[in-house]
């Protein structure tokens, strides 16, 4: 795997929480199977990665919504 320097710490930082979530779900189902481990871990991450896209939409939304605003009282107040 090639990565790119200024990517190098976030990748380690990954390494670290995916060795540590496996740690957590080996001692929590007592399992020894590193693909099922791997699996469960892929799962959790992709699981809170799409609530934190979808949040993150959610958050965009009101900020748009709220600068569209802005910008209209904007517009209306130098027009008067």
């Amino acid at each position: 795997m090639t990565i790119k320097v200024e990517d190098e710490e976030n990748l380690r930082l990954a390494g670290k929480i995916i060795s540590d979530k496996i740690k957590v779900y080996r001692s929590h189902f007592n399992r020894s199977d590193s693909q099922d481990l791997l699996s469960m871990v892929a799962i959790e991450t992709m699981s809170e990665n799409l609530r934190l896209k979808q949040l993150n939409n959610i958050e965009s939304e009101t900020i748009n919504e709220s600068l569209q605003r802005l910008d209209q009282r904007l517009t209306d107040h130098l027009k008067n």
